[in-house]
């Protein structure tokens, strides 16, 4: 534990020092990856898939904001589903005008659940984002976080069919749309983790609102065993062949439920052993505060003093 804070602290040292540099670095590194899962599932347009493009489209996300970003991305991903299928690219762009008409109009700040949450699907690791959003955000980010997994299973579908979607060039244009939505909306897995991420999303949000104490910890660990129990009971219930299997969703959700406990000390460190109650009164009303205190580690600056041993000599010697 101790360890954990000297390390939240150094992060944070060097956050404050080199932020100018950070932060690019970060949007960069989230572009890249961004990119790179949708060139493996849907590279379609091969100049696209070149690792100098995607560099230099990287760079370009390092200096603009995170939702320039997310647009971009979107760019990126509908040119190359155009190389696949026009009918299909229309299809994209406007329920990526929908999307981005409702993220804006309502949780606009949160860019980097859409841009990360394909990812951390592919990473089979995407129980960690509800659970997070539910100790940094408010209920809201329900919609950011549905349309994530929206995003995901669009570009699953569409690498997943790629063949079959080429070989609907014979059919009528309303015949192809038609046959794409069905295959994008008619899908139970996704609604069914849809339910199940905005449940956890909300049910960890209300528990770290209380003012017991461990109500984060007891708010990750909880949120995350629900995240299971509804994913896994609307799998049995329902008959649903997931993509990935029900027990690497027990072992991927369990290893999320450690990641953000981990996470979740470098967000909130409080001492619950010294809480204090506090009374006091205006001439409206009486005020019952409880107040928890941080846990601040000092974190001493080590530096090293370098000794010539010739100097030394000759200096003793005058």
């Amino acid at each position: 534990m101790t360890k954990l804070l000297v390390f939240k602290e150094y992060l944070k040292r060097i956050y404050s020092r080199y932020s100018a540099y950070v932060e690019p670095t970060i949007k960069f590194i989230v572009a890249v990856m961004a990119m790179m899962v949708l060139s493996m599932n849907i590279g379609f347009m091969p100049i696209l898939k070149n690792p100098a493009i995607v560099v230099i489209i990287g760079l370009v996300c390092a200096f603009i904001p995170v939702n320039l970003i997310l647009g971009i991305l979107i760019a990126f991903m509908v040119a190359n589903i155009y190389a696949l299928s026009p009918e299909l690219a229309l299809i994209i762009i406007i329920i990526m005008i929908v999307m981005y008409i409702l993220f804006f109009r309502f949780t606009p700040a949160d860019g980097y659940v859409l841009i990360l949450m394909p990812v951390l699907f592919f990473m089979k690791i995407p129980y960690v984002l509800p659970v997070i959003m539910g100790l940094v955000a408010t209920p809201i980010s329900v919609i950011s976080v549905s349309f994530g997994i929206l995003l995901y299973f669009l570009i699953y579908y569409i690498g997943s069919n790629a063949a079959t979607i080429a070989n609907l060039s014979t059919d009528s244009e309303l015949q192809k749309i038609t046959t794409i939505l069905i295959g994008v909306f008619n899908n139970k897995e996704m609604y069914l983790i849809m339910a199940a991420f905005g449940v956890t999303l909300i049910l960890v949000y209300v528990i770290r609102k209380k003012s017991m104490d461990y109500a984060w910890n007891i708010a990750v660990i909880t949120g995350g065993i629900i995240n299971i129990l509804i994913i896994l009971s609307g799998v049995i219930l329902l008959g649903l062949e997931t993509i990935t299997p029900v027990w690497g969703i027990v072992v991927a959700s369990l290893l999320s439920i450690g990641i953000v406990y981990i996470i979740q000390l470098f967000i909130l460190s409080v001492d619950y052993s010294r809480t204090e109650y506090v009374q006091f009164e205006d001439e409206d009303y009486y005020y019952y505060v409880k107040a928890v205190p941080k846990v601040n580690v000092a974190v001493q600056d080590v530096k090293v003093k370098r000794i010539n041993a010739r100097k030394a000599r000759r200096s003793s010697r005058q």
